[in-house]
């Protein structure tokens, strides 16, 4: 009757958590775009918020006795309340900020430059391919031009 209970209170953990992590995540991501910041930064909040989070839990997994049942629990609730904890806190010390820009957007990265160079490089990888099928180089199940 032990191992019953046991095994119920494990999958129900692992529901729990499968559920409440992702809840987290979109929570603390949620918080930070409500401070002022951006998309990447917002999910870099939620991102080492998690990884501190589960590192913390591991770390206190280490502390308990070996063949521990409650080894199983430890890991899933102390990734949970770790990653909590650690969103929480990033948060609390991450400065408002005023997500207004004013002026002219002008983007860092060349978009339009890499969008032609991926553009080119698949336009000379169809080109290979199709020269390397037509002089009979390339192994396929139709026959060359010949």
């Amino acid at each position: 009757m032990k191992d019953v209970l046991v095994f119920i209170g494990f999958f129900a953990t692992i529901l729990l958590v499968a559920l409440l992590i992702p809840a987290l995540l979109v929570a603390g991501y949620l918080r930070a775009r409500r401070k002022g910041y951006r998309a990447p930064s917002a999910a870099l909040v939620s991102l080492v918020g998690s990884a501190a989070g589960i590192l913390a839990a591991y770390k206190l997994i280490g502390k308990l006795p070996p063949r521990s049942l409650a080894v199983p629990f430890v890991l899933f609730w102390g990734a949970v309340l770790g990653t909590a904890l650690v969103i929480r806190f990033l948060i609390s010390v991450m400065p408002k900020r005023n997500p207004r820009v004013f002026g002219r957007r002008r983007p860092r990265f060349p978009f339009v430059t890499t969008g032609w160079a991926l553009i080119a490089v698949g336009v000379l990888v169809c080109v290979y391919s199709f020269i390397s099928w037509a002089i009979g180089k390339a192994p396929s199940s139709v026959a060359p031009i010949r």
